[in-house]
């Protein structure tokens, strides 16, 4: 449940649900194919009050998606979300991080959506 509410944005929601026990980054040592961490959808999507509620709890913010690839600041920076990308960066995400798919940096991913902030940013 955590997963489907950060990726709708909902941060009382995710709220409810940590306060109720849920974890923050659910199999994080234990990632299959299939998984994404509920800040990597939170980031995907753009939702910043999420993000920010799972960093304070302590989220993972270079924790990759082994199913897509990536790390929570390259979907932001490819999806064109700057505030993410800032909060992400703030929070210690590696700017030098590569994807495992294409190789690529978060600045690669901003470059190719031509997110100019974004450039600016990394």
């Amino acid at each position: 449940p955590i997963h489907q509410a950060a990726l709708q944005g909902h941060v009382e929601v995710v709220k409810i649900l940590l306060e109720a026990g849920a974890q923050v980054d659910p199999h994080k040592d234990d990632y299959d194919d299939e998984t994404t961490s509920p800040l990597w959808r939170a980031a995907d999507q753009g939702h910043l009050e999420v993000a920010e509620l799972l960093i304070q709890k302590g989220a993972d913010v270079n924790l990759p998606s082994f199913r897509l690839e990536a790390f929570p600041i390259h979907t932001a920076a490819a999806n064109g979300h700057a505030e993410v990308v800032r909060l992400l960066l703030k929070n210690g995400a590696d700017v030098d991080a590569r994807d495992y798919y294409m190789d690529w940096t978060p600045l690669m991913h901003a470059a190719c959506g031509n997110h100019i902030g974004i450039i600016n940013l990394l």
